[in-house]
């Protein structure tokens, strides 16, 4: 019986929040509001020299990027080549 009552809630509870979209109230837009998105421009034009001046300042970042990690590397050898001296003088 218990069980029965507690299914009939939740079949109840289930069915209360299906239906909670019918009981909200629609709003519509104004005319206002809908005649600006209608006349709002979708394309944005760029100048060309805006343009070349993004594509350069990136080739730039790429360049500064590469350049940077491959003198790390050069470093990183440079440190194992001493460490590797200075423990071979250690076992003299």
């Amino acid at each position: 019986m218990a069980t029965k009552i507690k299914r009939m809630k939740k079949e109840e509870w289930i069915s209360n929040i299906i239906e909670v979209g019918d009981r909200i109230e629609r709003i519509e837009p104004s005319r206002d509001f809908l005649n600006h998105i209608v006349t709002t421009p979708r394309i944005k034009i760029i100048a060309k020299s805006s343009a070349w001046l993004a594509a350069a300042s990136i080739a730039l970042l790429i360049v500064l990027n590469v350049s940077s990690y491959l003198g790390s590397n050069q470093e990183e050898n440079t440190i194992e080549l001493t460490d590797s001296f200075f423990n071979y003088t250690n076992k003299i």
